[in-house]
Parts: structure tokens; C-alpha cells; sequence
């Protein structure tokens, strides 16, 4: 589509083997076709280091999203690397398998939304107490308590 319609410009990196598709359509574009990262943020890191700079992650962590593409184009991917797998893989645990609830208490908990309860008609059953006692335990050790933390 890129080559042969004048004004497609951006693609978002989603679905199976996307690094290895992403990697392709930079080549095949010459740098030219934007690609913009999604999947929740998994993979970030890597998707940095092939060139992505713009990511539509989801708004569950957005500061810490942020902070990795942040300090990763300011030059210290060590430290980019770093906040991506002691701040972000770590709740991914649980997100993959409850990503609707999860998405309104990680919002809740920095005090963007008022109210955590996910409406019925549920697309899953909720989570078990000792899935949010774990989860929950996960949000303390990443410090995800704060409201709009600022991480460096």
C-alpha cells in the first residue's frame, strides 16, 4: 500500500512476529514509512532499538511508556532498558489475561478515573483474590502507587 498509494504514511506495529514484520516494512520503505508501535507496549525496547520512536501503547501506564522512549532517544538505552523490564514487564504478568479490568484499576490507581468497577456484560470472569493480592503486590514493587509518578 505504501508504494503504490501516495498518502500512506505511518503503519502501527501490531500482531504476530511484529518486530520481524516491523523490521521489514523499514527496509522495504527505506526509513520512509513511519511505523508506530501498539501491542500495550511489549516489545518497546525493541522496537526502539529498529528505529520506532512513536507508540500507541494503551493509557494504563503512559508514564512509563514515556519514560522509556524518553530516556532511550536521549542517548541511554541501558537506562531505557531498565524502567522497560523492572517497571512495565512485571504488571504484563496479569495484563495479558484480564486487560479490561486491569486497565481501569492501574487508571484508578493513579487517580485519572474515579471508579475501577468494569460494567457488565463482562468479556471475562473477574479476577480471583489471589490473582489482585499478587497484582496488587506487583503495583507496590514497580512504585505504580503514585499518581502520574515521575520516573526518570
Amino acid at each position: 500500500m505504501f508504494q503504490e498509494i501516495e498518502n500512506v504514511k505511518y503503519v502501527k506495529a501490531e500482531g504476530k512476529n511484529f518486530l520481524l514484520k516491523t523490521e521489514e516494512i523499514i527496509n522495504i520503505s527505506d526509513n520512509e514509512l513511519e511505523v508506530i508501535g501498539g501491542a500495550g507496549g511489549k516489545n518497546m525496547i525493541h522496537l526502539l532499538r529498529l528505529g520506532v520512536t512513536s507508540f500507541m501503547t494503551g493509557t494504563e501506564a503512559l508514564d512509563l511508556h514515556a519514560s522509556v522512549v524518553n530516556v532511550y532517544l536521549s542517548g541511554d538505552e541501558e537506562k531505557a532498558a531498565e524502567i522497560y523490564y523492572q517497571k512495565i514487564m512485571p504488571y504484563f504478568a496479569f495484563y495479558d489475561n484480564y486487560p479490561e479490568e486491569l486497565l481501569k484499576a492501574m487508571l484508578y490507581e493513579q487517580g485519572i478515573i474515579d471508579h475501577p468497577e468494569v460494567i457488565t456484560p463482562r468479556a471475562k470472569e473477574p479476577m480471583s483474590k489471589i490473582e489482585w493480592r499478587e497484582f496488587n503486590w506487583v503495583l507496590d514493587r514497580i512504585g505504580f502507587r503514585n499518581k502520574w509518578t515521575n520516573i526518570p
